[in-house]
């Protein structure tokens, strides 16, 4: 049987740290459900304060600011719906004038290392850009599977401890002459 070497054993527990740290964050911390209407805070903010983040070849984008000395983050949309909400084309060409003002939805995030607000509506003066519900559907999809995944490996790595522990019990029985 081959010895790991030193490096890739640090790489491994470092690797397990992380994921554990993660894992007992999304399965304790956050909350299961995403916040009611009644939990939103409702706030105004220039256009200018809000932007479009895009990567053209994935093909998302999501509008972004700061609130607070947080950062405030929509859900991920497709690169030509956050185009047409922001009111441009392809060519980033601004095709409307953007509205003066954003009326926002948002909510506090628990987040491990940054204050994070999620924009879950996004309004101007005239309509509804991005609904309450289609960003409540998305984000609740979202935390099921963080909390299902992190709860996966939570099992695993109980799985891998109690079968040590249950290895080593049974060793030291042999050793003990048992």
């Amino acid at each position: 049987m081959k010895e790991i070497s030193p490096y890739f054993l640090l790489k491994g527990l470092l690797l397990g740290t992380v994921y554990l740290t993660l894992s007992i964050f999304f399965v304790f911390f956050v909350p299961r459900k995403a916040p009611a209407l009644s939990e939103l805070e409702t706030i105004r903010i220039p256009a200018e304060e809000l932007d479009l983040a895009y990567n053209k070849s994935a093909d998302t984008s999501y509008f972004t600011g700061s609130y607070r000395d947080g950062e405030l983050r929509s859900i991920t949309l497709t690169l030509e719906s956050g185009l047409k909400l922001y009111g441009t084309n392809e060519l980033f060409i601004q095709m409307r004038e953007r509205p003066a003002y954003y009326n926002l939805m948002i909510h506090k995030d628990k987040t491990l290392f940054n204050r994070r607000y999620s924009i879950y509506q996004l309004a101007d003066d005239e309509k509804i850009l991005i609904s309450y519900e289609f960003t409540r559907e998305i984000k609740q999809k979202e935390r099921d599977t963080f909390f299902y995944l992190g709860l996966a490996f939570l099992l695993l790595m109980g799985f891998i401890l109690i079968k040590t522990l249950i290895q080593r019990f049974r060793d030291s029985k042999r050793d003990n002459g048992f």
